[in-house]
């Protein structure tokens, strides 16, 4: 039980991570889009 107590925190860090990694991906695809393709066309 306390080994599950200790896994707790590392996997909602994990998943949490994950998620703002995805939303900093989704950022950078729409800063690209809004930036760089005026510039290359």
């Amino acid at each position: 039980m306390c080994i599950f107590f200790q896994f707790l925190p590392h996997i909602s860090i994990s998943m949490s991570l994950k998620s703002f990694s995805i939303y900093i991906v989704k950022f950078f695809e729409l800063y690209i889009s809004a930036v760089l393709l005026p510039i290359v066309l």
